[in-house]
């Protein structure tokens, strides 16, 4: 991890709540006899809004009981998403 002071004046604005996307993966049932490491993994993913990161992270936190693993990210623009938390179960982001 690395940190640096930086001026707070660089930032022009902020949004209090910008939304979230949360994905959060499971592995296929196995089928035919094949091997649970041999499936693929299925996705459910949201948005969410109206929620500050850690409201965000709890809600995930729980949900994320009945899945393999999740990752939050926050949305840059309409297009773009910057992770925040976890990763796809590939070890990259969605």
């Amino acid at each position: 991890m690395r940190v640096d002071g930086i001026d707070p004046r660089v930032v022009e604005a902020e949004v209090d709540f910008p939304a979230y996307l949360v994905t959060f993966w499971r592995r296929q049932t196995p089928v035919d006899g094949a091997a649970a490491e041999e499936m693929g993994y299925e996705s459910d993913t949201c948005r969410v809004e109206d929620a500050d990161i850690g409201e965000v992270m709890a809600w995930a936190a729980e949900r994320g009981k009945e899945f393999d693993t999740y990752v939050i990210s926050v949305f840059a623009d309409d297009r773009t998403a910057v992770r925040l938390f976890g990763h796809a179960p590939d070890g990259h982001s969605p």
